[in-house]
């Protein structure tokens, strides 16, 4: 069947299965679940070099045989393409597609050579295309989203879309520069070779430089995320900035490519505190560095480590890049620095407080102004009033507060409350810091930071295109016990000022809610 009718087909499929009832449907999904093999794993790998005249490429095809010879030796059932036309890209999205059909497996695509971005959608571009305008595009290439609805329909539990297709070609001109931010589906993760809107270097040795590091990395006992992540600090680090590696992710289950090796999980209680002190110590000794490759070194050695947020801010000041991020549709780009607040920036909040309920609850409302009114080196001293002072980094991390009656608490490192990088849906990270008062360690603070959606939020300023970011923190020892407490915050990425913040302390039955009615810029 041509690959053009797969999804004609599939729909049928899908509308005649919806007509089953509920209890048909569950139980059907019960059986193939008991059925289904623990890790079914099957790979689409094609590399295209072979583009007519001053269109080749060199490496694409050698990234393919060393891409496959790397996935079956994870245990992948590899289905490869060299030098493809579209009928024979086609043909083998159809067999991977056989493949995995209904039986619950890992689906996978890796694909290198040119690729281009139109309407924003992102094409694979065959070696037969013979492209004159934007609006042949569709008809001679492949679409992506094409092959992720293929591995959804074909019932596979986990998707994986690699894309090494930013090469600088000649087919930009029949589309926009670069692939374009596409969030990842449920159930997918998805790695570009460098940032929307930018393009991929080819390499000058037997593979790609984003393929070269890749296939170092995946052999690797670690997390899906920790082997992007690597890989993304590498290729940045290799090409002093030019080329920055970019994942979206929606998965929710762990998956590591080397499956028969042991793979760490995340660290909790003992572990956590002996991780946190052993990159504590590695930190304090470069914190102050001016040289990228000590925040490089410290990144590719701990990707997902407690302190990677800070590390990733203080890299960005001392190598600057001059990759902008295409933004997604409708919005705006966002900035390349990180400094997000200054001296004089003013905001005010209309605060609504709610303590407990029933007989014994409480509840109160109240408008404060903050203003930024000084920075001693990385710190910014923020004022609430005349009560409070809290402190930040011109990044918008937490560094602590200075309040009437309670002794002032600083953290060390300051605790990112936002993504270091652009805001992506889906981005994960860890932090904890330390709780120091009077010169003294009294707890730690551990904070999980998770972008949730882009939505639209209202305030008295107006409607804004916002992200929506939880934060659950665990401020443990400096009361005497643990305090968790949740945050969810709606920033515009160019701001450290969340537009909305609701904070919940489930042991008080605490709720409080913070809008921004007005925001004044230092000039």
């Amino acid at each position: 069947m041509p690959y053009l009718s797969i999804k004609n087909t599939l729909n049928r499929t899908l509308v005649s299965s919806a007509k089953l009832s509920v209890v048909a449907v569950s139980l059907m999904a019960l059986s193939l679940a008991a059925q289904a093999p623990i890790d079914v794993r099957v790979a689409l790998v094609i590399g295209n070099a072979a583009y007519p005249g001053t269109m080749a490429l060199k490496n694409p095809a050698n990234d393919a045989v060393a891409m496959s010879a790397a996935l079956k030796a994870l245990g992948f059932t590899v289905i490869e393409a060299k030098d493809a036309s579209r009928a024979q890209m086609e043909d083998a999205i159809q067999k991977m597609f056989g493949s995995l059909k209904g039986r619950q497996g890992i689906g996978m695509l890796y694909y290198a050579g040119h690729g281009l971005q139109v309407d924003w959608k992102n094409y694979m571009v065959p070696i037969d295309a013979k492209m004159q305008t934007a609006k042949d595009v569709p008809a001679q290439t492949v679409d992506v989203g094409d092959v992720v609805d293929a591995l959804k329909a074909a019932g596979s539990r986990m998707n994986i879309i690699v894309l090494d297709a930013c090469r600088d070609n000649p087919f930009a001109e029949k589309g926009a520069k670069g692939l374009a931010p596409v969030d990842a589906p449920p159930g997918t993760f998805m790695a570009y070779a460098t940032a929307p809107g930018n393009v991929a270097e080819d390499g000058s040795g037997e593979n790609g430089l984003y393929t070269k590091h890749l296939l170092a990395e995946l052999q690797k006992p670690v997390s899906i995320e920790n082997v992007f992540k690597r890989v993304r600090f590498a290729v940045r680090k290799d090409s002093a900035g030019r080329q920055i590696p970019w994942e979206s992710t929606s998965l929710e289950d762990d998956f590591s490519f080397a499956a028969n090796k042991s793979v760490a999980k995340v660290s909790m209680g003992a572990q956590r505190d002996a991780d946190f002190a052993e990159q504590k110590a590695e930190w304090d000794r470069i914190k102050d560095s001016k040289n990228a490759a000590d925040f490089y070194t410290f990144l590719i050695k701990f990707p997902s480590g407690l302190l990677a947020e800070i590390a990733q801010l203080k890299l960005e000041k001392v190598a600057i890049t001059a990759v902008e991020v295409q933004p997604p549709k409708g919005e705006v780009a966002q900035p390349r620095l990180v400094d997000k607040l200054k001296v004089g920036d003013e905001w005010t909040t209309e605060e609504s407080d709610v303590m407990g309920s029933g007989f014994f609850g409480s509840s109160s409302s109240s408008t404060h102004i903050y203003k930024v009114t000084e920075q001693k080196g990385d710190i910014l001293s923020v004022k609430r009033g005349g009560l409070a002072t809290f402190f930040y980094t011109p990044s918008g991390a937490y560094a602590g507060l200075d309040q009437p009656l309670v002794p002032t608490v600083t953290y060390d490192p300051p605790i990112p409350m936002m993504p270091s990088g652009a805001f992506q849906v889906g981005y994960k990270a860890s932090s904890r810091s330390s709780s120091v008062r009077s010169g003294s360690v009294v707890g730690g603070f551990d904070a999980n930071i998770h972008v949730l959606a882009r939505e639209k939020i209202t305030t008295k300023m107006g409607t804004f295109d916002a992200y929506k970011i939880e934060i659950r923190a665990n401020a443990a020892g400096a009361l005497g016990g643990a305090i968790e407490t949740v945050f969810t915050k709606w920033f515009e990425p160019n701001s450290a000022i969340p537009l909305r913040e609701v904070v919940e302390i489930a042991a008080t039955r605490r709720r409080i809610v913070k809008d921004t009615v007005s925001i004044k810029r230092a000039s």
